[in-house]
């Protein structure tokens, strides 16, 4: 009696394949919701501290507003580390390398952006002058990154992402550092908030 090979089935296979990614990506990737969703937190709550500093509408001051702002940077920053670690170790190659140089260029200048503000500070202008004009850099580098990122990698979602922060961040400019500063800061904030519900969605849809 002859013994029938059992027919391929090309959909378990199929299946078996996309749960094997899954399975990769998940040990691979850091999230990028929860990174999308970590710096719109720390953004918020750092330029709520310090407009509500500059602007008397909570019993704060400005070295202690910068004070929790600088804090929340150093907490976001050593989840980002933590979170890039964990997905290093499953890189191998070319892709480690490529991840290692985007951070060492993120790391650079976000360097830069800090002896920027010193310089500002050096000038002697009013506080609100050199936080506005800092933000307004700061954010300038990150869009530029993501929208250099997106064209790089042909991800049309991160480059319309770092668009959406320059668009936002012109408002900023047009706004001034007066009080209605606030607004441009947030819409940045918005930017990254939206990027958490995007990745989430291409997470689901990758894993599923």
């Amino acid at each position: 009696m002859t013994q029938q090979t059992p027919a391929f089935d090309a959909g378990s296979a199929l299946s078996a394949l996309r749960q094997s990614e899954a399975s990769v990506r998940r040990a691979t990737n850091p999230n990028p919701p929860i990174l999308y969703l970590l710096w719109g937190t720390v953004y918020t709550l750092g330029y709520l501290a310090v407009h509500a500093a500059l602007f008397g509408w909570l019993p704060m001051s400005l070295p202690l507003a910068l004070t929790i702002f600088a804090a929340l940077t150093a907490a976001g920053a050593a989840i980002s580390a933590a979170l890039g670690a964990h997905a290093g170790k499953g890189l191998r190659g070319e892709s480690r390398r490529r991840g290692m140089f985007y951070g060492l260029t993120w790391a650079s200048g976000m360097i830069c952006v800090g002896f920027i503000v010193v310089a500002l500070l050096r000038l002697y202008l009013e506080s609100a002058t050199v936080i506005w004009l800092s933000s307004v850099i700061a954010t300038l580098l990150v869009g530029v990154l993501f929208a250099t990122a997106g064209a790089a990698f042909l991800d049309r979602s991160i480059f319309f992402q770092g668009i959406a922060l320059l668009v936002a961040n012109v408002g900023t400019l047009l706004i001034g550092p007066g009080p209605f500063v606030l607004v441009g800061w947030l819409a940045a904030c918005a930017v990254l908030f939206i990027g958490a519900v995007i990745a989430a969605r291409r997470t689901t849809n990758r894993l599923n």
